[in-house]
């Protein structure tokens, strides 16, 4: 084999890896839109260092639009995280008190997280620790709605997973 065709058969690898790179991220964006945005933000980084004089690209600002949209992303899952606990502890914590909105609320929540959860799966990983930072601030909700003392509610989160996520709430 001459350095003619050695270059080509070089040149035909490089064009089926790219085609198979393209198939994988095309996978990874209808699979874990969240895993995707951070790959991308990745790749999109090491070729602007590659690439530093692409004039044509904006590559700073599309990297950081990326990394806002992800951002968000986590943003919206520790909001409704939030909500849905300050809804289940008033559920636990105010029995007599329950009422038909609570459980819309908590069933909503649940379905959304759920689906947020189905669309990026990288994001499970990190439901607890969401969980965690945001307790104290569902306890502080539960506890100004149900005029119930901030003591009553465990310090640290007790809910499971499951409590959260999949636990149906009937109204008894």
């Amino acid at each position: 084999m001459d350095r003619d065709e050695a270059l080509m058969d070089d040149e035909n690898r490089v064009i089926e890896n790219t085609e198979n790179l393209k198939v994988l991220a095309k996978k990874l964006y209808e699979t874990d839109y969240s895993l995707w945005l951070s790959s991308t933000v990745f790749s999109l980084k090491k070729l602007h260092e590659a690439l530093k004089n692409i004039e044509n690209l904006d590559i700073i600002h599309i990297i950081e639009e990326l990394e806002g949209i992800s951002k968000s992303l986590e943003k919206e899952l520790r909001f409704r995280l939030k909500v849905l606990m300050h809804h289940i502890l008033k559920y636990n914590y105010q029995q007599k008190s329950i009422c038909i909105s609570w459980i819309g609320t908590i069933l909503e929540q649940q379905q959304e997280i759920n689906d947020i959860l189905e669309e990026n799966p990288s994001l499970k990983n990190k439901v607890r620790a969401f969980c965690e930072k945001k307790y104290p601030e569902a306890v502080k909700l539960a506890a100004n709605e149900t005029q119930l003392s901030i003591e009553v509610f465990p310090k640290s989160i007790e809910l499971s997973e499951y409590e959260i996520l999949e636990k149906e709430y009937p109204i008894d």
